[in-house]
């Protein structure tokens, strides 16, 4: 058999596509010279290396091509080799991911009110990216939430598209004011999500929840009224209703289990506990379908002359949003038991020379609970003082 040796010289070039080099690889020198030992129809192969950047971007799917073309320094061609194909693809598959999530997992507790808002923020929290990503930012109420939307909060839904300039974004949630009294914060979630099938591929959304909540701003006022009560010890079966109740604010959306405790007692003053009047220290509970209490205090009659005698009712509490206004409350018991002071003796005679006239004044009915003055005084009759008569004591 008859073999003809020759050599074919090449030159080989790397081609830009979605990869550039130097940042995804590194360029063959224009015209890299390639040789071939060709002998008939069989090709000697050659390799043709490519150095491949190993970086943090996240990128996805990138490619370059590598054509070859006879070697201009060359003159004469060989007329017989043929070119086919004169170029290739190379696809650089990337390792790299990136995490976008809330850069963190509470924020709050924000205060309600007119025109007041939450900032949370989404950033790009590990990798780098190299084209944009979108995810959708969404607030929302959980099972566990306590917050409604769109009267506690402004419900909210955007696309944040992050890129390798951007890499953080602030997103402002409106909190609504409103006239409920609110015990407990109240909790919301902001959540973040991407389709699946959105490319790049390698993007991981977390954390892709975050917990907000909202402080109450509203004051509630407990307190008694009216504060002043009159009552008589004689009346049958007496008793005073003394009522307590919510002045101000609305506890509408309280229930029963969140109560706010009150605690209610009598603090003596001129009145005597258990002989002048009855009443236990209880604690009251006030919620959404409890705003009012009346509070029956026992009067005892006695009948001892006493003249009005005055006790307090007191409120309290251990809840520091709620104010207790007016926190005391006067009630004045009047007596219905006359002492009668008087002469013991309507008239007297005495005889001129043999002492003097003595005048008894005494208690003659009832009894005294306290000391009691009265007044004495003469009156000239037909007898004319000092002439006839002189006062002592």
């Amino acid at each position: 058999a008859f073999y003809e040796r020759f050599e074919v010289s090449l030159a080989a070039n790397t081609i830009r596509g979605t990869a550039v080099d130097p940042g995804d690889y590194i360029a063959l020198e224009a015209n890299n010279d390639v040789f071939f030992d060709l002998i008939d129809d069989a090709i000697r192969r050659t390799c043709i290396e490519i150095e491949i950047i190993n970086d943090n971007l996240l990128e996805g799917i990138e490619f370059f091509s590598i054509e070859v073309v006879p070697d201009p320094n060359v003159v004469n061609f060989p007329s017989n080799v043929r070119l086919d194909p004169d170029a290739t693809f190379v696809e650089i598959l990337d390792d790299d991911f990136v995490r976008i999530g809330f850069n963190q997992t509470q924020y709050g507790p924000a205060l309600e009110g007119t025109d007041n808002t939450v900032t949370v923020y989404v950033a790009v929290l590990e990798g780098a990216l190299q084209r944009s990503v979108t995810v959708t930012f969404e607030t929302t109420v959980l099972g566990s939430d306590t917050a409604t939307a769109d009267v506690d909060f402004d419900s909210l839904t955007r696309e944040l598209t992050f890129d390798a300039s951007t890499t953080v974004i602030a997103v402002e949630i409106t909190i609504n004011d409103d006239t409920i009294f609110e015990l407990f914060l109240e909790t919301f979630t902001a959540s973040l999500t991407r389709d699946p099938d959105d490319t790049p591929t390698d993007v991981i959304v977390y954390p892709n929840v975050a917990t907000v909540s909202i402080e109450d701003n509203e004051v509630v006022t407990i307190g008694y009224d009216p504060v002043l009560y009159t009552v008589a010890e004689n009346v049958p079966t007496a008793s005073e209703d003394v009522t307590i109740h919510l002045l101000a604010g609305d506890l509408s959306g309280l229930p029963s289990s969140a109560a706010i405790p009150v605690g209610v007692a009598a603090q003596i003053y001129t009145a005597t506990a258990g002989s002048d009047f009855s009443f236990a220290a209880r604690t009251l509970n006030f919620f959404g379908g409890n705003t009012v209490f009346t509070l029956p205090v026992a009067i005892n009659d006695d009948s001892i002359t006493e003249g009005p005698e005055v006790f307090f009712m007191l409120a309290d509490t251990t809840d520091g949003r709620v104010l207790i206004s007016p926190e005391q409350a006067n009630i004045t018991i009047t007596d219905d038991d006359p002492a009668v002071i008087g002469f013991v003796q309507t008239a007297v005679d005495v005889v001129e020379g043999e002492g003097p006239a003595v005048l008894n004044v005494a208690l003659l009915s009832g009894s005294l609970e306290r000391d009691v003055f009265v007044d004495f005084s003469t009156l000239d009759g037909t007898a004319i003082a000092p002439a006839d008569y002189m006062t002592t004591g």
